[in-house]
């Protein structure tokens, strides 16, 4: 069964044997195109499942991720990966960080004037931060027990043991929970946590400045062929 949008599903157990198993390398496949996005730098050793195989394949700068994609950054220690993904003509970048899983259960970047650009993340642990550039539409970005519209923002998102929290380093962010059902508007420096089964707590202050910001050396800037 699919999972609904915004959901988290379970990390099959397959998907821990994808950094120990041998991979090809992956294709250009859809490269870049409205609805995808685009490795432009990465570290370690990136894999990505394709919707539908059941194979995993060695990423590098150039590689199309779109929905129903599943990418895996492995290594561990100093051996410890990341990458980053350029969502084309959007001004919205992501960046994975060491250990990191996800999914993209939907990506909408098209401008349509009645809806605004949309990523769904299906499946996630680890950390994934999302820049918005500077006068950049507001885009909807949707995870386990949230969605959020998010205006000219930098957000961390990290999950693990069962919860996951929601912080806003730059910019405004308004984000809807589905426990309990309201909206929460937030300023840097504030975040939320959600635990499995979507319960979310107030809004509550941290600090930005002591933050790893694992992602500063990555670069988004779209590779030659």
């Amino acid at each position: 069964m699919a999972a609904e949008p915004g959901k988290m599903t379970k990390i099959q157990e397959s998907d821990e044997d994808a950094c120990v198993t041998s991979a090809l390398k992956c294709s250009y496949s859809y490269s870049p195109c409205p609805s995808c996005g685009v490795i432009t730098s990465f570290s370690g050793r990136p894999r990505v499942n394709r919707k539908g195989s059941s194979d995993w394949c060695d990423a590098k700068a150039g590689i199309a991720v779109g929905t129903g994609d599943t990418v895996k950054i492995c290594g561990k220690g100093s051996d410890a990966g990341k990458l980053r993904l350029v969502f084309y003509n959007s001004g919205i970048v992501q960046d994975a960080g060491p250990g990191t899983t996800f999914k993209f259960g939907q990506l909408a970047l098209l401008p349509l004037p009645s809806a605004p650009k949309k990523v769904v993340v299906e499946s996630f642990k680890g950390s994934l931060h999302f820049m918005v550039e500077r006068g950049t539409e507001p885009f909807i970005l949707s995870a386990g027990g949230f969605t959020a519209l998010i205006r000219n923002a930098d957000v961390l998102l990290q999950s693990s043991g069962g919860k996951m929290a929601f912080k806003l380093l730059d910019g405004k962010a308004d984000v809807q929970l589905e426990a309990p059902a309201e909206t929460a508007s937030l300023s840097p420096g504030q975040m939320i946590e959600i635990k499995e089964g979507g319960k979310a707590s107030a809004p509550q202050k941290f600090e930005p400045e002591k933050e790893d910001a694992w992602w500063a050396d990555l670069v988004s800037k779209y590779p030659k062929e």
